[in-house]
């Protein structure tokens, strides 16, 4: 039994040439930022899983594991078609768009005229509470042990989806909308220190919620009540494992990630130590999309029935955000119940 939490965005090139340089450099060369393959999506759920595993042939563990999925939560877009395009003479920046917004969550909704929310107590109580979002999904694994200290396996994970079907709206948007910029008023406050803000934005509004209900207004979009199906990002691996020392092993990992319409690839070498009976260690190095600086950590430590695990595979990414193209950090905990029967102490003297 567990409860997830997944987010993930991709951010195309000319998005980020458009935040740092501007619209300068296009303009004068007529072409137009293409957006197409922006993408985010962050969603919570509770799993509950039933997992078999057994040993065939001495050499070869199979394992699967059926788990039903109920959503809490999830915000995520749907791109076919996103661009613009900057009039070098007017400097009217028009907008080419095919694209979704859905969600589904209590504390959120989308209307005509913006984006209304309640964070409320009650709103939030019913999200983590709720059962009305199903879905399924499958873990399956297979196991070469070719010799005592070397193995070779293959998995495949989270193969399903949600059907997310309460509190779900899908606001769509598909053509062309000429945007002709914001008026911006310019002030000074009490210490004569330059400010500025937009005009006829309301006060109760932050920058971000007005631009959000301004989108909306920009592109008339369709706004249904409807549900909607999305899928998990599926994991497929490769693993070979060598055991040097009893508490130290080397592995080579090919790793594929199915994320909306991105398939990422990454192969790992590592090296994995189990300190003592509570501590273990890993470290990594990752090539990733065409990258080799992935320096990779993690650790796992048991405190009782609770074991704590973290790992990244790319520490350097926390450190330079700017050069890093993929952050991938997994982190949670497992609690345990139980432990092995002890031999009685004649068993053990004989």
């Amino acid at each position: 039994i567990a409860d997830r939490l997944m987010f993930g965005t991709t951010i195309p090139r000319d998005m980020l040439d458009f935040v740092i340089n501007g619209n300068a450099p296009y303009m004068y060369e007529g072409k137009m930022h293409d957006f197409s393959k922006l993408s985010f999506s962050a969603n919570g759920f509770h799993e509950v899983g039933l997992g078999f595993a057994t040993t065939f042939a001495s050499k070869f563990s199979v394992g699967a594991r059926m788990k039903l999925l109920f959503g809490m939560f999830d915000v995520s877009s749907k791109v076919s078609r996103l661009s613009v395009t900057t009039d070098p003479e007017t400097f009217f920046i028009t907008a080419d768009a095919d694209f979704q917004l859905r969600k589904s969550m209590p504390f959120v909704e989308i209307t005509d005229t913006g984006i209304n929310k309640d964070f409320s107590s009650k709103s939030f109580l019913k999200m983590l509470s709720t059962f009305g979002n199903p879905g399924v999904a499958v873990d399956l694994g297979l196991t070469y042990n070719i010799t005592d200290n070397m193995s070779v396996s293959v998995s495949a994970t989270d193969i399903g989806f949600i059907n997310w079907m309460q509190d779900s709206q899908v606001a769509s948007a598909n053509g062309e909308t000429i945007i002709e910029g914001a008026e911006i008023g310019l002030s000074k406050d009490e210490n004569g220190k330059l400010q500025y803000s937009l005009v006829n934005m309301p006060q109760k509004d932050s920058i971000g919620q007005y631009i959000l209900d301004t989108v909306v207004e920009l592109f008339d979009m369709g706004i249904k009540d409807k549900k909607y199906i999305g899928w998990l990002p599926s994991n497929l691996s490769f693993d070979f494992s060598y055991r040097l020392h009893e508490k130290l092993s080397l592995g080579l990992l090919y790793r594929g990630e199915f994320y909306r319409r991105t398939y990422i690839q990454a192969v790992t070498l590592s090296a994995n130590s189990n300190i003592n009976h509570w501590l273990s260690l890993h470290a990594s190095w990752s090539f990733i999309d065409n990258t080799v600086a992935n320096l990779g950590f993690g650790f796992s430590a048991r405190l009782g029935f609770i074991t704590w695990y973290m790992v990244t595979d790319n520490v350097l990414a926390f450190v330079f955000p700017q050069k890093a193209k993929t952050i991938n950090l997994h982190m949670g905990c497992n609690l345990t119940f139980g432990h092995p029967k002890k031999k009685s102490r004649t068993a053990a003297k004989l």
